[in-house]
């Protein structure tokens, strides 16, 4: 009889406590305002390959990042 109770309460407790980490979050981001006119930082990225300006590619690359640069507004390669 010992056994089951304490069958019983620890299954309750491990359910108690897998059903509370399951619960939502109240807490807002306080890093994000939702103001428009917030002045954005630039972002910097570095791209590294081993492409040559003499090689094929390179024209390609280029138009790859002018056009990610053109989406992504902030974000400098």
């Amino acid at each position: 009889m010992k056994k089951r109770l304490l069958s019983l309460f620890l299954i309750l407790t491990l359910s108690l406590l897998m059903l509370s980490a399951c619960g939502s979050d109240d807490t807002k981001d306080e890093g994000t305002t939702g103001d428009t006119d917030t002045a954005q930082e630039e972002t910097t990225l570095t791209m590294w390959t081993i492409a040559t300006e003499s090689d094929s590619f390179h024209q390609p690359y280029l138009d790859a990042i002018k056009d990610f640069e053109a989406a992504n507004p902030g974000v400098k390669i």
